[in-house]
């Protein structure tokens, strides 16, 4: 089968939809089938861990290193994107479309060619149906805050009209499955799960990091953007809770982002700094299984999370999960067993009462590692990649 992938711009290989598309092609171009992949810009470090046999087609370095802000970057997939598609209209193979920054390509295609192809809605656009604007970070938006309001209302228009144009959608889980089928009337909405692969062999952890894990810790770990709507803010008024009752509770946050700096000063005023350790961006993502199997329990406080890969692969070293009830967390978690799921109204004390609930019962923390062990055991690039196939199959025959 042909394939053409349109993706929107590759940040980092490590967090968000990036990892779960080159993993995705990875997997196809293994099993054999021909694979393009569109981007306005993958950095060259994203690239290398692509399949050589993947043909990438992207705007000129140069290009991108004008516009660095990334509301500009974020214009560039809106106004842009459209004009990687003019290829694609004379090129045979079924197309595919990841995330809402592809929607704008997405209408114009459909409006130019009668060929197949597939919406993979990561999740709605979230400045336009989910996030305030008193949830976007002051810190990195300027005035261009005060167009968010109308423009959001322009945009959910031209969305729904474009989603709705598509022949077939794809999530990641049933509560978006929900979600997208009430955004846009659609009836055509399958859900697909991604996958996880232990590397056979991970880095040692930094000695200034390992050295202040003992065997008396009780260690809580979080992996991802250090942004607002990850609410480390809160995890870290939850770890200074329970810091009475488990003296030696640490917190690793791997990752950076835009909240670090004021993050770092919250965990200074609250007297954390031997609790609360900051592992920074961990470059090669295989090295972060190596912090996982260092941890007891992973916590997420993101809501309306549209999958949670980390949740399987924490859950993949044998390391539950607490997060919000909804969207890919309650697909994944069964209570009791590879996690914990929480009401998203939930309190900084009841959220640490569960925490300390789990790290009290020790039969609990063994049985828990063994069924997240168990339940990570479902979910397969293999698996994800076959049921991709199978969905753009039900299109078109394969070519």
């Amino acid at each position: 089968m042909i394939i053409h992938h349109f993706c929107p711009q590759f940040k980092s290989i490590h967090g968000g939809g990036e990892p779960v598309i080159c993993n995705l092609v990875n997997t196809l171009a293994g099993m054999g089938h021909t694979n393009y992949l569109y981007s306005i810009h993958i950095p060259p470090a994203a690239a290398k861990t692509f399949d050589t046999r993947i043909r990438i087609l992207q705007f000129p370095d140069w290009l991108i290193r004008i516009f660095q802000h990334p509301l500009i970057l974020g214009l560039m997939d809106f106004f842009m994107a459209p004009v990687l598609i003019l290829p694609i209209l004379f090129k045979q193979g079924i197309l595919c479309f990841y995330t809402e920054n592809t929607v704008p390509a997405m209408f114009v295609y459909s409006l130019l060619s009668n060929k197949p192809y597939i919406y993979f809605c990561f999740q709605p656009p979230r400045f336009a149906y989910d996030i305030s604007l008193s949830e976007v970070s002051s810190k990195t938006v300027s005035w261009l805050k005060y167009i968010f309001s109308p423009f959001s209302f322009l945009y959910r228009t031209f969305d729904k009209l474009a989603a709705a144009r598509a022949p077939k959608i794809l999530t990641f889980s049933n509560g978006y499955k929900k979600w997208i089928e009430s955004i846009y009337s659609a009836t055509n909405v399958s859900v697909i799960q991604p996958g996880v692969q232990i590397p056979e062999t991970c880095a040692p952890l930094p000695h200034n990091i390992s050295s202040r894990l003992t065997e008396e810790s009780k260690t809580l770990i979080f992996s991802g953007k250090f942004i607002p709507k990850k609410n480390l803010g809160r995890l870290i008024t939850i770890v200074k809770l329970l810091k009475p009752a488990i003296p030696h509770i640490r917190l690793l946050l791997l990752g950076d982002g835009p909240d670090r700096p004021w993050l770092e000063k919250l965990v200074c005023s609250a007297g954390l700094e031997d609790n609360v350790i900051f592992c920074g961006f961990i470059r090669s993502h295989k090295d972060v299984f190596s912090y996982l199997k260092k941890a007891h329990l992973a916590v997420l406080l993101e809501k309306n999370i549209s999958f949670g890969l980390s949740i399987i692969e924490a859950n993949a070293c044998g390391v539950p999960c607490l997060a919000f009830e909804g969207g890919g967390p309650s697909d994944i978690i069964t209570p009791g067993q590879n996690g914990f799921l929480i009401p998203e109204n939930s309190t900084d004390e009841a959220i640490a009462s569960v925490i300390l609930d789990y790290f009290s019962n020790s039969s609990m923390v063994e049985q828990m590692k063994n069924k997240s062990l168990s339940a990570s055991k479902n979910y397969t690039w293999d698996s994800f990649a076959l049921q991709y196939v199978e969905c753009l199959s039900s299109l078109k025959p394969e070519q």
